[in-house]
């Protein structure tokens, strides 16, 4: 059965559960790798809207220094202050003036040589709106210029250039931190690049990939040295407000590090529904069993029972259902143990009515078998006198005798013989009534509730069986067995009364016919009773104890 359980358990329970976790392992996988490329492609974007202000404090502090160098005419490092120099110094690694003529002069660092401007490109300037200008130069990444006219409404006036420090720009110095073991990757709109965190080789350093060409933001994965990548990209418009196209901002990240928690889910989860799937099969084995110990208590019980053990009880503590059926059973044992005591005892009052035809030895089979069938503490049976109707000549067991049953005298009012006459059944007289004369043969400590029992014979009153109770509820559960009971007493001592009767009916005839006999000759006038009184003469003679003579009527 255990086994049983067990597997309907296995197809309800876990199967459903397995499948579930099956389930939510792909879809937390899932969800776990959209929640990674929407956190890429968020930092991406966080990082071009930096770069974008970048520019635009970039752009402020080119004005700042047009506007000192047209306000002095001496050295841009005498006419600005000294941290004010500084901060330009930490943000352009140069700085140039260019005049309408095409010759720059350098006001701090090595600006190198620049290529002549456009008409675009100065019409774009002279409209009062700065330029971002990428050079490109061989063996090197290109640099990033940033030129703002001197003066918008003046065109004569010349250009200020600077060359954008990149540590600055794209905050090198760790102002801006980037996502762990995230890579940058900077491209202008010829793909050329401007700054790259990754090494040389890689596929993407050389050219960006032809599927993702074309597209303002999107994500493209790559294999290298038997590592797969994940890059998100964003493009960065720029062209309305420095002429420039703009950039493209990329980041690299190995799939280890942007799927670091779907890799640690995949461990821990498949983990996690084993040992809990085993925990499960542990625990139910041991409730199973622990369950099943009270039906395997209650077969033991009804093996006990089929074996006419009556006494064998059922201890079940669960405090479910099985501790109920375990209460009704050592119920159901109870009840057959008083139903095989009460057939016992009939049987054996039967056997006595069949064997014996002394009415005291039927009444001391029936007491004893009354105590063993019934919960009473006490058993007198009362057998009223023919002639005085107010004796009762009582045989009790009630444990206080040495021997087991004893024999009194007891006096019946006629008030209570009228009450009894009444009471065809049974009568109940609880602790709190009137406690009739007959009771005092079974008067005890604790004894307050009796069940008298009034047995009829030819319409007359003829014995009393009294039980006497301790607990009332005992009364109440044998009241109708105890009636069947003296019913049957009613039966054996009406069995025994026609007997005796019998008996005495044989000896009269004997008499008669004896007196017949003595009466045709003189001679054996009173010779039957002669000998008769003779013969008992020589018994009381021979046999000193009454109980050894034959009995016989008197003459």
């Amino acid at each position: 059965m255990a086994r049983r359980i067990f597997i309907i358990f296995f197809l309800c329970a876990l199967i459903p559960v397995g499948g579930l976790a099956v389930i939510a392992y792909h879809h937390v996988s899932q969800q776990l790798e959209e929640q990674s490329r929407a956190r890429l492609k968020r930092s991406v974007k966080s990082y071009s809207l930096f770069l974008f202000e970048r520019f635009l404090i970039l752009e402020t502090e080119m004005t700042l220094a047009g506007t000192h160098i047209r306000g002095s005419s001496q050295d841009l490092s005498k006419s600005l202050d000294y941290s004010y120099l500084k901060r330009l110094q930490n943000r352009f690694s140069a700085m140039a003036l260019i005049e309408p003529s095409g010759i720059s002069r350098s006001l701090f660092g090595q600006f190198g040589k620049t290529k002549s401007l456009t008409e675009e490109e100065r019409s774009h300037l002279n409209s009062g709106r700065h330029l971002v200008k990428i050079l490109t130069r061989s063996g090197r990444h290109p640099d990033i210029l940033m030129i703002s006219p001197m003066d918008s409404g003046k065109p004569q006036s010349g250009f200020l250039a600077g060359k954008v420090n990149p540590v600055y720009l794209l905050a090198l110095n760790e102002e801006y931190h980037l996502p762990a073991g995230t890579h940058l990757v900077l491209r202008d709109e010829s793909q050329n690049i401007i700054h790259s965190s990754l090494p040389q080789d890689l596929p993407i350093t050389r050219k960006f990939p032809p599927r993702a060409q074309g597209k303002t933001t999107g994500f493209f994965e790559f294999d290298w040295d038997s590592e797969s990548y994940l890059a998100g990209f964003r493009w960065l418009f720029m062209e309305p407000q420095f002429l420039v196209a703009g950039f493209n901002i990329t980041f690299v990240q190995s799939r280890t590090n942007a799927f670091l928690d779907i890799i640690e889910f995949r461990m821990i989860f498949p983990q996690v529904i084993i040992l809990s799937l085993l925990v499960v099969m542990a625990l139910s084995i041991h409730f199973i069993h622990m369950s099943l110990q009270p039906l395997e208590r209650l077969r033991e019980g009804t093996r006990q029972i089929a074996g006419s053990n009556f006494n064998h009880r059922v201890e079940i503590d669960s405090r479910d259902e099985f501790e109920k059926l375990g209460a009704s059973f050592n119920q159901m044992a109870d009840q057959l143990k008083d139903q095989f005591n009460e057939l016992e005892t009939n049987a054996l009052i039967t056997r006595s009515v069949l064997s014996s035809l002394e009415t005291p030895k039927i009444l001391e089979t029936v007491i004893s078998g009354m105590r063993e069938c019934f919960s009473c503490e006490a058993v007198a049976i009362g057998l009223i006198d023919t002639e005085q109707t107010d004796r009762i000549h009582c045989f009790v067991a009630d444990g206080q005798a040495a021997e087991r049953i004893r024999s009194l005298e007891c006096q019946l009012l006629p008030s209570e013989k009228t009450r009894l006459d009444n009471s065809s059944e049974f009568l109940i007289i609880r602790s709190n009534q009137h406690r009739p004369e007959y009771l005092s043969a079974v008067v005890g400590d604790g004894l307050g509730d009796y069940l008298v029992l009034p047995i009829f014979l030819d319409a007359r009153l003829s014995a009393i069986i009294t039980m006497a109770y301790r607990d009332p509820a005992a009364l109440d559960s044998d009241r109708l067995r105890a009636r069947q009971m003296a019913n049957q007493v009613a039966v054996a001592l009406s069995n025994s009364q026609l007997m005796e009767q019998l008996d005495q009916l044989n000896w009269g005839t004997l008499r008669a016919l004896a007196r017949a006999v003595d009466a045709k000759s003189p001679w054996t006038a009173g010779h039957s009773g002669r000998v008769t009184r003779l013969a008992l003469q020589l018994a009381e003679t021979l046999m000193p104890d009454p109980k050894e003579r034959p009995g016989r009527p008197a003459a």
